[in-house]
């Protein structure tokens, strides 16, 4: 026999379980079945970067539990979290063999796959190389319109790739 568990709204973390053959009579055995409330993770910034790792990431949650020990998990490989607030944490992505989009999810190192929560997925690319630009140089004034070669250059997105000079983007 096999059931599905309905949703409860109404905070309770314990209930009891019974069984009916015809709807009408049933056992009273309240074999108890336990709820919990894992992390539910909304958003996550960045969601992309490279594949030697060291990207920190925010990832917004309703609410994170303030005693226990978060874990981010990168397709399964563990790295610690560090909590911000009740709704915001942070970690850093893990190195990774090869650039492939992976899904990141939240747990509670106490409680296990119990507490996973929803995943994001998260890019990881190689790193860019600049070999030239083109001119190499202009006006003091700025504004001149630069031509940048190099290898592993991806299209993420509007205004995601930029140039910093000295710093400044």
């Amino acid at each position: 026999m096999a059931c599905v568990a309905p949703a409860t709204f109404d905070d309770i973390s314990v209930t009891g379980v019974d069984f009916t053959l015809n709807n009408q009579n049933y056992t009273d055995d309240d074999v108890p079945y336990y709820y919990y409330k894992p992390p539910k993770i909304y958003d996550m910034i960045p969601r992309e970067g490279p594949t030697r790792g060291g990207t920190h990431l925010r990832i917004f949650a309703q609410e994170f539990k303030r005693n226990k020990h978060i874990l981010c998990v990168f397709d399964g490989v563990k790295t610690r979290a560090k909590m911000i607030n009740s709704g915001e944490i942070e970690c850093i992505s893990p190195k990774w063999p090869n650039p492939t989009t992976v899904p990141v999810w939240v747990t509670y190192e106490e409680d296990g796959e119990k507490s996973k929560s929803t995943s994001l997925p998260f890019l990881y690319y190689e790193t860019p190389e600049v070999h030239s630009i083109e001119p190499p140089c202009g006006p003091n004034y700025g504004y001149t319109q630069i031509t940048v070669t190099g290898k592993n250059f991806i299209n993420m997105g509007l205004n995601k790739a930029k140039c910093i000079f000295n710093g400044h983007k």
